[in-house]
């Protein structure tokens, strides 16, 4: 029997919790957006993944692949959240603006009991901010996108194609509806290469630099395809389509350290005139989920060190995909689209 792919449930929930966060314990995001390793907790994490994870059963695309052969045919091998589309111009809706409290007084309730858990607030708003400048100025199709949170895969269960499962539960039916995916991933090796053969194009590469620490996050779209022109087969997909493993945290920037001085900045820069060379080897080394998406590696940041002037510089650059698109030197970040919230564009945790 086949791996099966249903929607998440509330008994399906701590095996979730258990592939997200073996799959993102060493992800270059989730270092960087929780720098002070000394206070990061886990059981924090996990409260905040069980908030996130029954807010998404209502308002999400929350999938869990099972092997219902196996001899633990309820086990979590691997877990999927995309947001759905809705339209640019589309308002706020009453459910969707009340679903939005439900998680945000969730997460000031665990905020009390657990504390920060070592996140940055400070990165986390760069990060969020920056996401909402890009957005507005990639996000073009008035119909909405299928935003892919999250998907990840067990080690254990790497191999047998469930990561690419996942993905088509929602790209088949992106096809038929003739909708486009997006997704944020934190790696490019061998990420990029993977959703690229999964039908993601490169549109833009997102810097985010705060004291003197910076995390790349590789931003991707793609587009409706028709039954006759996809791949008979194409490999699996990297196990963890995102970066975004932050808390959703219900602070304002006040709540930040206010004894420095804060200077930020969102520039989208012109494209790059050459392609990293991607070999086939390690290609066909990471096929078939033999990965852990972008929960694996080590962290591509900047030695961790207080700068010695109580100054720090946070700065966020867009720059075009390689050779992918054409973009102005400088512009302006345009204002957010009115109706993404943080708390349902996000896979925060």
């Amino acid at each position: 029997m086949p791996i099966e792919v249903t929607p998440l449930t509330e008994e399906d929930i701590p095996g979730a919790i258990d592939t997200i966060q073996l799959a993102f314990a060493d992800d270059p995001y989730n270092r960087w957006i929780f720098n002070d390793r000394s206070k990061y907790n886990l059981t924090r994490n996990r409260a905040s993944l069980g908030i996130r994870c029954r807010w998404g059963i209502r308002n999400a695309l929350f999938y869990v692949a099972k092997d219902p052969a196996s001899s633990t045919p309820s086990k979590v091998l691997g877990t999927a959240m995309w947001m759905p589309p809705r339209r640019l111009d589309a308002p706020v809706s009453w459910d969707e603006w009340m679903q939005g409290w439900w998680l945000w007084a969730r997460q000031v309730g665990m905020n009390a009991w657990y504390g920060r858990g070592g996140l940055n607030v400070k990165r986390y708003y760069l990060w969020k901010s920056s996401q909402a400048t890009l957005q507005s100025a990639i996000w073009t199709n008035p119909s909405g996108y299928y935003f892919c949170n999250i998907v990840t895969v067990l080690p254990s269960a790497q191999g047998r194609g469930i990561g690419k499962r996942l993905f088509q539960k929602v790209t088949e039916k992106a096809d038929a509806e003739g909708l486009p995916c997006y997704l944020e991933s934190s790696r490019d090796v061998p990420n990029v290469a993977i959703y690229e053969r999964l039908g993601f194009r490169l549109v833009r590469e997102m810097v985010l630099e705060e004291g003197g620490e910076a995390c790349k996050l590789f931003c991707m779209i793609r587009d409706p395809q028709p039954a006759s022109k996809k791949e008979a087969k194409a490999p699996a997909a990297a196990t963890t389509a995102v970066a975004a493993v932050a808390d959703l945290d219900s602070v304002s920037l006040e709540a930040a350290d206010t004894s420095t001085s804060t200077s930020t900045s969102t520039s989208i820069s012109a494209p790059k005139t050459e392609m990293k060379t991607k070999t086939k080897d390690w290609l066909e080394e990471e096929r078939e989920d033999g990965m852990k998406g972008d929960g694996t590696g080590e962290a591509d940041v900047k030695d961790s060190k207080t700068p010695a002037s109580t100054t720090t510089t946070t700065t966020a650059t867009i720059s075009a995909a390689p050779a992918r698109r054409t973009a102005p030197s400088t512009v302006s970040a345009p204002a957010p689209a009115p109706y993404r919230l943080p708390s349902t564009q996000d896979a925060s945790y």
